[in-house]
């Protein structure tokens, strides 16, 4: 009797098993994945010294919702909320789901919400700060999941991200031992793992010798960090890579020039120390002469 109870609870727990799997309703894909045209679909961070146009620039991007994590950006002609605290960031992304609204989010500073999400975990779990903590790890832990979750509840809204940054120097190494100091993202080591996950594109923002600003969109020396994941944008009509693009006399500008970079439409690479040749001079002028 005993033995035939045992048969029926292990049959029965194997059929749900089963039952379970079918149920998901999963199937696999007959047609190859085609990436979006769209701008806004995409993730991306903005990185730079402090007023040289990440903001100006970010607000631009079509249905932009920027979130002030930083006192600043009241000249600015956009969208935008006071997020003093991590309570109000949670909130703000709730209604933004219920509004349905907005196509992209605007972090400034990423490096500023990540503290405000540490000080949000410190405060719910009661502790001064994680490393004061012997839990082998778990308050870290809290902080970085935290952190995931309400970036998670954005991108399930099919919702683009822009994440704002200023820089920071530290000292890097040649394989052969030689130190040069390098320019990258001012985030704790959490965010900045949590970022190079998922964000599609990373543009520096920079001025060159003359003062001019550029958005290197391909880090051209080991000195800055920039890159893409859009396989099939930012090349030249004739498929050269796009390494820089002038970001221009003012934010509508550089956003029309970021545009047209990305449609393939930038006639240049910009790499510097590249030259221009006659035979790109004669292209330039059909191709303004076709648009």
């Amino acid at each position: 009797m005993v033995v035939a109870k045992r048969l029926i609870k292990k049959k029965s727990a194997t059929s749900h098993k089963k039952k379970s799997s079918v149920g998901l309703g999963l199937s696999l894909p007959t047609e190859p994945h085609v990436p979006t045209k769209n701008l806004q679909d995409y993730t991306w961070m903005f990185i730079g010294v402090k007023k040289i146009g990440k903001t100006s620039l970010a607000v631009q991007f079509e249905g932009s919702l920027l979130f002030k994590f930083e006192p600043g950006g009241k000249s600015l002609p956009c969208y935008q909320v006071s997020v003093p605290t991590w309570d109000h960031f949670r909130e703000y992304v709730r209604l933004m789901k219920v509004s349905k609204k907005y196509k992209l989010a605007v972090i400034d500073t990423a490096t500023i919400a990540y503290d405000r999400n540490l000080e949000y975990v410190c405060r719910k779990n009661n502790i001064v700060h994680p490393g004061a903590v012997d839990d082998y790890g778990t308050s870290w832990s809290k902080v970085r999941t935290e952190f995931e979750a309400v970036h998670g509840q954005i991108f399930s809204q099919d919702m683009g991200l822009i994440v704002i940054t200023h820089l920071r120097e530290v000292t890097a190494q040649t394989r052969g031992g030689n130190k040069f100091s390098k320019s990258v993202p001012a985030l704790s080591s959490q965010a900045d793992e949590f970022y190079a996950g998922v964000i599609d594109n990373i543009i520096y923002y920079e001025r060159d010798e003359f003062g001019k600003p550029w958005m290197t969109i391909r880090a051209y020396d080991d000195y800055i960090v920039a890159g893409t994941r859009c396989t099939e944008n930012f090349f030249t009509p004739n498929g050269k890579p796009i390494y820089r693009i002038p970001a221009g006399k003012s934010a509508k500008e550089a956003y029309r020039n970021l545009v047209r970079a990305f449609n393939n439409q930038q006639l240049r690479t910009y790499l510097p120390g590249e030259e221009e040749t006659d035979d790109t001079k004669v292209k330039r002028k059909k191709f303004r002469k076709n648009t």
